[in-house]
C-alpha cells in the first residue's frame, strides 16, 4: 500500500480545519509501517482515511490511498492497483 500526499479536512459549524496535510508513505508487502508523531499531528485521521472509517465531518480532499489488489486479477473482474480514496469519495 502507499499513501501519497493525502490531505484530511474537517469541516464543522462552516469552518474547514485541516487534520493531515501531504502526508506520504510506503507499507511494503508483508511489511508493518509505524506512524510515529506529536499529539495532534494526524495519525489517527491518516489510519481512518486508510481504514475507511472517518468520522462524518471529515473528508479526504486530495492525495491517492493505493492498494495492490493483484490477488484478486481475473476473479470477479477485480485486481490491480486501486485508490481506496478515490473509490471513497465517489461512494463505491
Amino acid at each position: 500500500m502507499t499513501v501519497k500526499d493525502l490531505h484530511v479536512d474537517f469541516a464543522l459549524d462552516g469552518i474547514v480545519i485541516p487534520a493531515v496535510r501531504g502526508t506520504s508513505f510506503r507499507v511494503p508487502k508483508g511489511k508493518t509501517v509505524a506512524l510515529v508523531g506529536e499529539s495532534g499531528s494526524g495519525k489517527s485521521v491518516c489510519a481512518q482515511a486508510i481504514l475507511g472509517i472517518l468520522p462524518k465531518p471529515a473528508r479526504i480532499t486530495k492525495g491517492e490511498i493505493l492498494f495492490d489488489d493483484s490477488a484478486r486479477l481475473g476473479k470477479d473482474g477485480g485486481g490491480g492497483i486501486i485508490d481506496i480514496a478515490k473509490e471513497r469519495a465517489t461512494g463505491r
